[in-house]
């Protein structure tokens, strides 16, 4: 069935725009038609005309919102951006992102489609380029400190970053981005997804030992506020400027845990500090702050390692992470979205010490 004239397009186009809650740059591979159409719209445009004539394969969002990657999940994720760009409730808009994600639940983390997504090998990439596979590679150089612009585009930028990551890691490099380049630049991920723990351990301490592995690799943002890969991988394929993905490290590292322990996790996980309070109560596993820094039953009753939740007040939550070696006082924690400040909004994995009353704690043993 073929794809809409270009004037029909381009009214289409101008119709559904202002619509959007987020924009779709076009695949690495140029659409079959190379119409007159296509080439007098803007990129904006033209992502909607990949979109119309049946294109599956778009992948990212520019404008501030969600990122996408299965299609199913799309209304959903638009339905999240929107609360939390409409300044709904920050639960709602947790709820929606959880509800595209509690399908995926069932399959290995290192099988799921967000992780193969960044992993797995696009194909030979050089110099006049464009796409998502190139903005990953330009991510990766960036994580490595060989920053280059994330604009998608394989120019001569791109290729001088190249030529020094590679020697650093002594890779022949000749012009062209292939298995081993990809490898080397994704490896930190790769390591931590394929971690294996000690065996026999309780799952308190498999959990912070997996977060461990985490802080070991510096996940950061790359590419502006709440973007990049390490983004992604905690927020299911999904990034940009309302994805606090602090609960969703939380998530992904209990979620490991449980799959060495070969149990079910004791909360379901999610995007959402409040609504990983709300599984923790239903579960009998909250303990609140004041229990915990009184002594009554102190911080000993979290064990090796519990997860802790920055309260705002008695029903709002607005950062969570990881908590171990604590007592009436202060813990240490492990956390992401954060800063050398402790900031809920930060950009980094990081290890800090906080005060023991100023949160609220799930149990996990």
């Amino acid at each position: 069935m073929g794809g809409p004239s270009g004037p029909m397009l381009f009214a289409r186009v101008a119709a559904v725009w202002d619509k959007s809650v987020g924009t779709e740059v076009p695949p690495t591979r140029a659409p079959a038609d190379e119409g007159s159409a296509q080439k007098v719209l803007q990129p904006f445009a033209e992502t909607r005309f990949c979109r119309l004539i049946g294109r599956r394969d778009v992948a990212f969002v520019h404008r501030p919102g969600v990122t996408v990657a299965p299609p199913r999940q799309r209304w959903l994720q638009r339905r999240a951006a929107c609360a939390a760009r409409t300044g709904r409730d920050a639960r709602r808009a947790a709820a929606f992102m959880d509800a595209s994600a509690s399908r995926s639940r069932t399959m290995p983390l290192q099988d799921q489609s967000f992780v193969r997504r960044e992993l797995d090998f696009p194909g030979a990439l050089r110099q006049g380029a464009s796409g998502a596979a190139v903005k990953r590679v330009q991510e990766w150089l960036g994580f490595h400190g060989n920053g280059t612009p994330i604009d998608g585009k394989f120019g001569p930028g791109t290729e001088r970053a190249l030529q020094g990551f590679a020697a650093r890691k002594r890779i022949a490099y000749a012009g062209e981005v292939g298995p081993a380049l990809w490898a080397a630049l994704t490896e930190p991920m790769a390591r931590v997804i394929a971690a294996a723990a000690p065996a026999n351990k309780p799952y308190p301490q498999l959990v912070r030992w997996f977060a461990e592995q985490h802080l070991s690799v510096h996940p950061i943002e790359i590419g502006g506020a709440n973007r990049g890969p390490w983004v992604r991988l905690y927020m299911k394929g999904s990034e940009g400027d309302s994805m606090l993905w602090c609960a969703g490290f939380v998530s992904t590292v209990l979620r490991q845990a449980a799959e060495r322990a070969q149990r079910a996790m004791p909360i379901a996980g999610s995007f959402g500090c409040d609504e990983l309070a709300a599984q923790a109560r239903a579960a009998g596993r909250f303990l609140a702050g004041r229990t915990v820094a009184g002594g009554s039953p102190g911080f000993g009753a979290l064990g090796a390692c519990s997860v802790f939740l920055v309260r705002k007040s008695a029903s709002d939550w607005v950062h969570t992470g990881f908590a171990f070696d604590g007592n009436a006082e202060s813990f240490l924690s492990i956390e992401g979205n954060t800063d050398h400040k402790g900031s809920a909004n930060g950009f980094e994995v990081a290890q800090r010490a906080r005060k023991t009353a100023a949160c609220d704690f799930i149990r996990l043993g």
